[in-house]
């Protein structure tokens, strides 16, 4: 799990202070659901692949599900705003992981309901292909995607990367962070995605599953969240309510760690002048 944190600015008369935090989780399960059920252990674990009907594959034709628990990103965003929080952006990373058959094509994501189906196992109910008679094994949070896009072959450990301003193909390429998908963040600590060809069913979409490889992650959210600090002063990084020279203490130990919760002047890297942008608003109080 990484995280970034960007602070907001504000007028310092109230008594809490918001700000936003990102953090990410990589999925803890991925299937591959072929014409037979769920892709065995070592390559179901290793790749996640949405291969259409008409690509080719057979045997191999399949569609993918991602699971994430997000249990410990929750538990933090509790932590670090007390007051409450509430998302206000999601990105999906997917990481390439290519082979003698992959082939562009167009992608649809769903949002399912569904956080216990078996999507690993030879007992899953679970086959290719999705929209069985059109109707979806897993059930949909909402009919429609919230994400569709063009899979298209670049190289190995190469990362595609959705979120609301588009994908590698543009603006067209949003990730919809809809109402639904938005409150499940916010409530539970399972998710699940599914990644079909019915738009397209020549694609044969390959991507790295569960098992890293070489750098290679699998699936990867990153949830943006707003929320309410507490204590309505930054410098405070202790937490007590009054500044000492243990928040001193505090942002140096930050700072050593590479930790952007010491990014005082918000330019995304740690340098002297985030000692003197701490040192100031030390200096002004809470």
């Amino acid at each position: 799990m990484t995280r970034t944190i960007i602070a907001l600015c504000g007028i310092a008369v109230a008594s809490t202070a918001l700000a936003q935090e990102t953090l990410s989780a990589v999925a803890f399960q991925t299937g591959t659901i072929l014409p037979d059920g769920p892709r065995g252990p070592s390559g179901g674990d290793r790749y996640f692949n949405i291969q259409g009907s008409a690509s080719g594959g057979g045997e191999f034709d399949s569609y993918g599900v991602a699971r994430w628990d997000l249990s410990s990103v929750r538990d933090e965003f509790d932590t670090l705003f007390p007051g409450g929080w509430e998302v206000t952006g999601l990105a999906l990373e997917l990481t390439q992981d290519n082979a003698a058959f992959t082939n562009d094509g167009f992608v649809a994501v769903y949002y399912s309901i569904d956080d216990t189906a078996d999507i690993k196992s030879a007992l899953s109910d679970l086959f290719f292909p999705f929209f069985d008679m059109g109707t979806p094994q897993l059930e949909l949070g909402d009919p429609d995607p919230i994400l569709s896009f063009l899979f298209f072959e670049t190289a190995s450990g190469d990362i595609d990367r959705f979120d609301q301003a588009g994908g590698p193909g543009g603006g067209g390429e949003s990730l919809d962070l809809i109402d639904a998908l938005k409150d499940d963040i916010e409530s539970d600590d399972l998710l699940t995605l599914v990644f079909v060809d019915d738009i397209d069913p020549n694609v044969s979409a390959t991507y790295r599953g569960q098992e890293p490889f070489e750098g290679r992650e699998g699936p990867k959210l990153f949830i943006t969240v707003e929320g309410d600090g507490g204590t309505g002063c930054r410098a405070d990084l202790d937490g007590d309510g009054t500044l000492t020279i243990f928040d001193f203490l505090q942002f140096q130990n930050l700072f050593d760690a590479g930790d952007l919760t010491a990014d005082f002047d918000g330019d995304g890297s740690l340098t002297i002048f985030d000692f003197l942008a701490f040192q100031n608003e030390f200096d002004l109080g809470c």
